[in-house]
């Protein structure tokens, strides 16, 4: 008895995705099925800018620098310049956090190491290398692109791609883009 096509593509389909994902791996892409960690995210991207944001933050730059203190927990460090015509000094703010141990895409952050949880933040997307998409918890709607240093002119394709669809932006044009370099030059003195 002949097997009908929907019966073949139903049997091979496994080898197709095995066959994809192995290849994507050969070629050095990072394959990831469903949210990302966000330990591993922090952890390949330590120090990251905010690079656009879903709505308007009144902010020339934000540096955020993770610290793991163990494997599921550290401190992370906001240095904020704020859209100021007085000029004010920059804030530098620390948290500690600490993964969820149900979402390992989640953090949950507190003022005090092992106080209370006060937010969350949660990591969308993560390409490990150079970009990462996340929401907080205190107000989700402002999904953002934190990217690294290195690629804050210019981030990847994939990361403006999953930025528009995750935090649902037509165009990156139409998104609120922020300067590193202010971060760089307040935290020196200039």
């Amino acid at each position: 008895m002949a097997m009908r096509l929907s019966q073949i593509i139903f049997r091979l389909w496994p080898v197709h995705i095995f066959a994809s994902v192995c290849l994507a791996y050969s070629n050095g892409e990072k394959v990831t099925m469903g949210p990302p960690d966000a330990v591993q995210a922090v952890k390949s991207i330590p120090e990251t800018f905010l690079h656009s944001s879903a709505r308007k933050f009144y902010l020339e730059c934000v540096r955020t620098t993770f610290q793991l203190d163990g494997s599921d927990s550290g401190t992370m460090e906001l240095f904020i310049v704020q859209e100021d015509p007085m000029n004010l000094p920059p804030t530098i703010i620390k948290k500690f956090f600490k993964v969820n141990e149900t979402n390992k895409s989640e953090l949950l952050i507190s003022r005090d190491k092992g106080g209370s949880v006060d937010s969350t933040l949660t990591v969308l997307y993560s390409d490990m290398t150079s970009c990462m998409i996340t929401v907080n918890s205190i107000d989700p709607t402002p999904c953002a692109l934190q990217v690294n240093a290195a690629c804050f002119q210019t981030p990847s394709d994939a990361c403006i791609k999953k930025f528009k669809k995750l935090c649902k932006v037509k165009h990156i044009q139409k998104s609120y883009t922020y300067n590193s370099e202010n971060c760089t030059r307040k935290e020196n003195g200039n």
